[in-house]
């Protein structure tokens, strides 16, 4: 697909090297990165179209099903007690790679403290691929409560590292180092060639190859070091996390700013320049902006949140108002002084990212329309339904040929004086259409999760959102109810340019064709 010309392609590429890290693909292979290959699904990779506000076509397709097979290696080995200190040092260790040359090291390192062998006795486990097994069967454990990070509550790590209960903390960490155990076993090129690799990665089950994306995000981004104190024994031992792509992200917050036109850009570059050794490091203000800092992101929908809440946390003029901007409610933006900004997946967004001085990227659409319906710093959540197209089907896909055909149903002959083609006038041109306001008007039953809107005035409360035009004099609302895919087109290759015959045009979809 990459190999099409660059003005022939219907997806956005990413603004920035980091914001790649929105995808994931664990095998190893050198073609283009297909839509179902991706950890996440559906793929990020694909999300946003070229048109502000659009998606792609194999991103909507995507939606209505995932292709990887539901796998389970139902298990209940438990891992061995381990202290944090031994997890930390071996972690340390691992991060240059395992000593394949030295199966007696391999072995010891991983079943002394971490994992019981069942046939040390009678065959222990020296070779690669029974370690393999043996670590599939303990992450794999339903009965000791690992952390399922395919689950989007559980995507943003910072919370993890960074969390005040030392059972949680040790619990990640516990994960962590038994993953990139199996990580690096997995990639060494003394058991597995790429082929075989790839086809072991395909056939993991959902949870583990979750846990691999963690090692692997680790791996990539995170550097432990150790220092030790004192004279008496045993030793005092320090661990600190050095973020190799902090650097990288910094840049990448930087060029998100100049792509939103952030009205307080040069006070938030001040402070990433952490010349103030007094503040806080930019990277310990919340979970969200470790997780940003570090790169330590899992794909999917997180990073975009991620990224704003990094943004907001470095801003010494934001407030408290924006701290429940979070993935677990998309359809969600914010007010931000004199300009508005929303998540790609919100309805408002997705119908703003026409206007023009819009743009989009990482997920994020804006500057928008300031609405006088919101305080100036003000989170926003609007109440978005489910869209009343169907999801489209495997025979829609099938019959995708002839539906869209450029001569329509098969027949004998075609009219073709009959048909004349429609050529757009560019000598009378009526530019008579204005946005006159983004409105908002707050539910009067809020959902059980804003019902505290009384007792804290921070809290987010869920609105129904309208743009209103101005159209020739007259003024005509328009509500934004339902959650509408546009989808930017693959452009054509010197035509016949098809139509789909069973597409429906809803009327909010034409605002995608005005120029506002």
């Amino acid at each position: 697909m990459e190999s099409e010309h660059a003005s022939r392609r219907d997806r956005a590429l990413p603004h920035h090297e980091a914001f790649h890290l929105a995808s994931l693909v664990l095998a190893e292979t050198d073609s283009t990165d297909f839509v179902w290959e991706t950890l996440e699904q559906p793929s990020m990779a694909y999300f946003s179209g070229k048109i502000a506000g659009t998606c792609t076509l194999e991103y909507y397709v995507s939606q209505a099903g995932n292709t990887r097979p539901i796998i389970k290696y139902p298990s209940d080995a438990e891992p061995k007690k381990v202290t944090m200190l031994t997890i930390l040092d071996r972690l340390r260790q691992l991060e240059t790679g395992l000593d394949a040359e030295n199966p007696n090291d391999l072995y010891g390192h991983l079943y002394h403290f971490f994992i019981e062998d069942p046939e040390h006795e009678s065959d222990p486990h020296y070779g690669i691929d029974t370690q393999i097994a043996d670590l599939l069967k303990t992450l794999g454990s339903a009965s000791y409560g690992w952390i399922d990070f395919s689950d989007p509550r559980h995507q943003v790590l910072g919370k993890f590292v960074n969390s005040k209960d030392t059972s949680i903390k040790h619990r990640f960490f516990h994960q962590l180092v038994l993953s990139v155990e199996l990580y690096l076993r997995i990639h060494s090129p003394t058991l597995y060639s790429q082929a075989d690799r790839n086809k072991v990665l395909t056939q993991l089950p959902l949870k583990i190859a979750w846990d691999l994306a963690v090692a692997q995000r680790w791996l990539e981004n995170v550097f432990i070091s150790k220092t030790t104190s004192g004279e008496s024994s045993p030793k005092k031992s320090t661990f600190t996390f050095d973020l190799r792509t902090k650097n990288r992200q910094k840049e990448a917050l930087q060029d998100f700013m100049d792509m939103m036109k952030w009205p307080n850009k040069l006070e938030v570059e001040r402070v990433l320049l952490e010349t103030d050794h007094r503040a806080k490091p930019v990277e310990d203000r919340s979970s969200d902006a470790w997780s940003w800092f570090s790169g330590v992101i899992l794909p999917g929908p997180t990073l975009p949140w991620l990224l704003i809440n990094s943004l907001i946390d470095c801003d010494p003029r934001s407030s408290d108002n924006l701290y429940y901007l979070t993935h677990m409610t998309p359809s969600s933006g914010f007010q931000y002084l004199s300009n508005t900004y929303w998540s790609s997946r919100c309805v408002v967004g997705k119908v703003l990212g026409a206007a023009r001085g819009v743009n989009e990227t990482a997920g994020w659409v804006g500057p928008c329309l300031y609405s006088p319906d919101l305080n100036r710093i003000e989170c926003v959540r609007v109440r978005q339904l489910p869209a009343l197209d169907s999801r489209p089907l495997p025979e829609d896909v099938a019959s995708m040929n002839v539906r869209t055909s450029p001569l329509g149903p098969l027949d004998d002959a075609y009219p073709v004086n009959d048909y004349e083609l429609i050529t757009p006038d560019t000598d009378d041109i009526t530019d008579a259409i204005r946005i006159q306001k983004l409105g908002f008007l707050p539910l009067k039953e809020q959902p059980a999760a804003s019902k505290g809107a009384h007792s804290n005035k921070n809290r987010p409360v869920v609105w129904d959102a309208a743009i209103i035009f101005a159209c020739d004099g007259e003024t005509c609302p328009m509500r934004l109810r339902y959650d509408i895919s546009f989808i930017t087109a693959f452009p054509c290759h010197e035509g016949p340019h098809g139509s789909d015959l069973t597409c429906k045009l809803f009327p909010t979809a034409q605002l995608m064709s005005l120029h506002l």
